[in-house]
């Protein structure tokens, strides 16, 4: 039976649009919008622990990512590749400005620091937002839809390839 509980972890603050994906027995939480509207960029790690007398326990940590992080966003997409890569692509940056850029977070084997870093390719995809990004196998992703610059809907697909780190859409 599939059953919801309620689990208290504390941080991080209240958001939307944000993206958690899922390495192992962690979540990797970027960005989102807050209840005033403003975009972050922050990058928080939850820890799930599963115990047989107190079940499921959950903490948070930001996330140490050094000086270099993506662009404030919400309404972007994101994906995990490898148990160990977090991929984000586009969303709406500050002022409503639609982003097409692809940014790379990098785990340490640790978990204790994370490393990003922007894939510059061309071509790639327009900038967008409320888009999806798939992970196919262990090293390919696939972009689909979302709203354009002009708010249209967009129905093109993209394929980003990182095979022995060699990245390209």
């Amino acid at each position: 039976m599939l059953k919801w509980q309620t689990v208290h972890s504390g941080i991080p603050s209240g958001r939307f649009g944000h993206t958690c994906v899922e390495m192992g027995d962690y979540l990797v939480l970027f960005g989102g919008i807050n209840d005033r509207g403003n975009r972050k960029n922050d990058t928080w790690l939850g820890h799930v622990m599963f115990n047989e007398n107190n079940g499921v326990t959950f903490s948070w940590k930001m996330l140490d990512v050094g000086n270099v992080a993506p662009p404030s966003r919400g309404a972007h997409a994101a994906c995990c590749i490898d148990e160990k890569r977090m991929i984000i692509h586009g969303g709406i940056g500050l002022n409503g400005l639609r982003l097409g850029d692809t940014w790379v977070l990098e785990m340490s084997d640790s978990h204790c620091f994370g490393t990003w870093h922007e894939i510059v390719a061309h071509p790639s995809p327009p900038p967008r937002s409320g888009h999806t990004l798939t992970c196919i196998g262990r090293s390919r992703t696939i972009l689909f839809g979302g709203r354009g610059l002009g708010y249209e809907v967009l129905d093109d697909v993209w394929l980003l390839d990182t095979y022995q780190g060699y990245q390209r859409w």
